[in-house]
């Protein structure tokens, strides 16, 4: 064997191996929920108009896969530990 086709196959198995053992997104495993937490309080004219229409864009391209939720200022609530 020489080395152009040594190095050939060697380049393709490589790819295949590495290509066979990488771990599925956590995307393909379900649905994902984020929430977006704003600086702007609910009704805001204009700013939260464009984040609820961000928000159902989203939601609609995502084809349900994605979930988007948008909090007001002052409506994340705190984090476990008080934080």
């Amino acid at each position: 064997m020489d080395r152009r086709s040594f190095l050939k196959t060697s380049a393709i198995g490589g790819t295949a191996a590495a290509a066979s053992s990488l771990a599925a997104p956590a995307v393909a495993q379900g649905q994902v929920k984020l929430t977006m937490v704003t600086t702007w309080p609910r009704g805001l004219a204009g700013v939260w108009d464009s984040v609820e229409r961000f928000v159902n864009n989203v939601n609609e391209l995502s084809g349900g896969s994605m979930v988007v939720e948008a909090k007001a200022a002052g409506r994340a609530g705190r984090r476990a530990g008080g934080l």
